[in-house]
């Protein structure tokens, strides 16, 4: 996988040294994210009146298995649905709706076969909405809790999707000030350490 031109993905396969551009969507941007057993999902951020999050195989990308749809009536989950449990459960887009309009967690449950949309009630005036917006959300392993990154800022926010509320902040080392960039968020399931 390569890159994302707004609706499309850029593929490279460097065996054949040839490149191709995939149509997902008609969104202004897509964003990508890893899951397991040769899967991936998309989240195709359109104008904020609806969210779209696909998941997709690197073996043939521009096969939909299953999607995520948020606007245009009540949220669905329609496809292969035990697809989703190799990919993020959670995804962070702008969404806009008749009662709000701000950033918002998106929580694909594929066992209840629903999609949530939760809003981040602490993402509020402490933070310039138009300088400091959410970019990222990863899951802590082995708990039921989320890492929250906000752009230009280096306090990434511990958040309990059950409970609906931050739980915390993390301190990153180095990173005393804030506003001094964005953070992008990953986690390990394991490794060898040293020592």
């Amino acid at each position: 996988m390569g890159w994302v031109d707004r609706g499309s993905l850029w593929c490279l396969d460097p065996t054949r040294e040839t490149e191709a551009q995939i149509p997902l969507s008609d969104a202004e941007y897509l964003s990508l994210h890893a899951g397991s057993d040769d899967c991936f999902s998309v989240v195709h951020h359109f104008d904020g009146n609806r969210v779209e999050v696909t998941a997709h195989r690197f073996a043939a990308p521009p096969e939909v298995l299953s999607r995520a749809s948020l606007g245009n009536g009540s949220p669905r989950l329609n496809g292969d649905l035990s697809v989703w449990g190799f990919l993020p459960r959670y995804h962070v887009a702008y969404y806009r709706c008749p009662a709000w309009s701000d950033f918002a967690l998106l929580c694909i449950d594929p066992h209840r076969g629903t999609v949530e949309v939760q809003t981040l009630h602490w993402y509020n005036e402490d933070y310039d909405k138009g300088y400091q917006g959410i970019v990222g959300v990863t899951e802590v392993p082995g708990q039921d809790l989320l890492i929250v990154s906000i752009q230009r800022n280096s306090h990434p926010v511990l958040y309990d999707p059950t409970m609906r509320r931050k739980v915390g902040q993390i301190g990153l080392a180095g990173a005393s000030l804030p506003g001094t960039g964005r953070v992008a968020l990953c986690s390990r399931v394991s490794c060898a350490e040293d020592g």
